[in-house]
């Protein structure tokens, strides 16, 4: 709450400074501001706590608004891998489309009702290492599964592993694809023999050392995903609790890792092991001096002006229905227009300048569709309880934070499909907590029958029956009462006698 008060009298007095020195600027994020305060007030008070839906809406108003007078400080020194105006006028008109997506988002969310989704951390964290303790794969298994997605990658690019264009491959379609999910299966399996002592360990380490490589080599900001699937194996597979220095350190080498993709992209050379290491070698400074802070920060404010850029760009309208559909790339028509979809062959149009440039309408109700859906998870996500609660839990907070860097840096395509996952994965997670309760309270409502066989259910209408054979009321009369012991809920009261 006081978080909300700070940002209020911040857009007052925005707004103030604004009204006074006619200033454009500053009358929009004043505007921006309030309407951020207030989108997350009423998200808090609708989900009766905090949300991760509401996280979008805090993601995009921060960076759109940080764009509007940041951009033009630190877009000399951003290292981006496109050159995009800084002017106020088109850092004015993105902040605009932040702002219509944040308030139909938030339209959308209200209508399907959020949820606080209540959970510690160690609660989390528990749960992650009940999960890990129930994963008894065999470590040379493991090992064996890391090495194969290694070689499927290796097959599908091929020579332009060793030198090439950013996103070239030499190898077969079909591999391509599932090296996309080969990657983050293979890497969470090497990691989690990794972190543990054994024979395979060594192994391990080297199996993640070659994708370390592989992914520098191509330049693929999929090069985070080393240091995040090592701090997620340690909390799956590890006794010891994991300290705020891991923490940390995995999420520093993220952020670093997340810019060292845009120096190896524009390397003069191109791309690969041979390009990229020589350079690495003799140019070391070309690498290393991109790390600071202003640069950094750069890379994220960069959504702003794209923003702008895209949205000014012609769209075809069948684009749209194609980047929503959850059919693959090669069967709804996502390979023929991908191409079209980038400010150049680094840089894909962003969701907000996709959909802005479909016109306010679409922005709108795209927007409040991603706000429902995302939202509608939170609410189914509240409903479940035990480890099913924690794993959607834990699904939909990391989707929704993936969504939030997608809408701002990558294709419609991209968020429209983690909206997807987040259905379907909350949903299979729902139904699969609804069969586990079922076959539990089918199990905790039988009792064994010693004397005749069988099992005793109790019945709210009629009292007991025993499974097996047929048996009535009256061949229990001479059975003496004892206590019940058995509550489930509440107690169902029958006309037979309690066992």
């Amino acid at each position: 709450m006081r978080a909300l008060y700070a940002i209020f009298l911040a857009s007052v007095i925005a707004g103030a400074v604004a009204i006074g020195g006619n200033s454009h600027v500053l009358a929009i994020l004043s505007l921006g501001l309030a309407t951020a305060g207030i989108e997350v007030f009423v998200l808090t008070m609708a989900a009766k706590g905090f949300t991760p839906a509401s996280i979008p809406v805090i993601a995009v108003n921060g960076v759109m608004l940080s764009a509007l007078i940041g951009w033009g400080e630190v877009s000399a020194t951003a290292y981006v891998s496109a050159i995009l105006p800084s002017d106020d006028e088109f850092l004015i008109e993105a902040a605009k489309i932040g702002i219509v997506f944040c308030l139909a988002y938030t339209a959308g969310a209200l209508l399907a009702g959020p949820r606080a989704l209540r959970i510690s951390a160690v609660g989390i964290g528990r749960a992650i290492s009940q999960l890990g303790k129930s994963i008894n794969l065999p470590m040379g298994s493991l090992t064996a599964l890391g090495y194969a997605g290694a070689a499927l990658v290796i097959y599908a690019w091929q020579g332009a592993l060793i030198q090439g264009r950013y996103l070239e491959f030499r190898g077969p379609p079909w591999a391509v694809s599932l090296s996309s999910l080969a990657i983050p299966v293979a890497l969470l399996a090497l990691s989690m023999v990794a972190v543990r002592q054994g024979p395979w360990r060594g192994w391990a380490v080297v199996g993640l050392s070659i994708f370390a490589a592989i992914l520098f080599a191509r330049a693929t900001r999929s090069i985070v995903l080393v240091p995040v699937t090592i701090l997620l194996a340690r909390a799956l597979v590890s006794d010891k609790r994991l300290g705020s220095f891991s923490i940390a350190t995995s999420g520093l080498l993220t952020v670093l890792a997340l810019q060292l993709p845009l120096v190896g992209r524009r390397n003069p050379d191109g791309v690969g092991l041979g390009p990229l290491w020589h350079a690495l070698t003799t140019r070391p400074e070309q690498f290393f001096s991109n790390f600071e802070l202003g640069r950094l920060a750069g890379n994220v404010l960069f959504s702003g002006p794209m923003t702008a850029a895209v949205a000014q760009r012609h769209i075809p309208s069948e684009a749209f229905w194609i980047s929503v559909s959850p059919m693959p790339g090669g069967i709804g028509g996502w390979d023929e227009i991908r191409s079209l979809l980038r400010l150049n062959f680094y840089t894909p149009f962003n969701t907000l300048g996709e959909l802005a440039a479909q016109g306010w309408i679409v922005l709108i109700v795209g927007a409040s569709t991603a706000g429902f859906f995302l939202a509608f998870a939170t609410r189914v996500t509240s409903n479940m309880r035990g480890n099913f609660r924690v794993a959607a839990v834990v699904l939909t907070l990391g989707i929704v934070i993936l969504f939030s860097v997608t809408v701002l840096q990558y294709n419609l395509r991209t968020s429209a499909r983690l909206v997807w996952y987040a259905l379907a994965g909350v949903g299979l997670l729902r139904l699969g907590a609804a069969i586990s309760s079922q076959r539990l309270g089918r199990t905790a409502n039988e009792i064994p029958d010693d004397q005749n066989g069988g099992f005793l259910r109790r019945k709210a209408s009629t009292g007991l029956r025993l499974r097996g054979h047929d048996t009535t009321d009256s061949d229990y009369a001479d059975r003496p009462a004892q206590p019940e012991t058995l509550r489930i809920g509440h107690v169902v009261h029958g006309t037979g006698p309690d066992i």
